[in-house]
């Protein structure tokens, strides 16, 4: 997304963060990206 100009949340850079140490699963992190920008 920055390489294009735009900017994630601070919860979406969390999950973002949580998924690259490995604490969750690429699913996992999916999930909970979509849950955020759910409407």
């Amino acid at each position: 997304m920055r390489a294009e100009g735009l900017a994630a949340g601070a919860d979406a850079e969390a999950i973002t963060e949580r998924w690259v140490r490995g604490e969750i699963s690429t699913v996992r992190m999916r999930e909970l990206i979509r849950q955020l920008y759910a409407s």
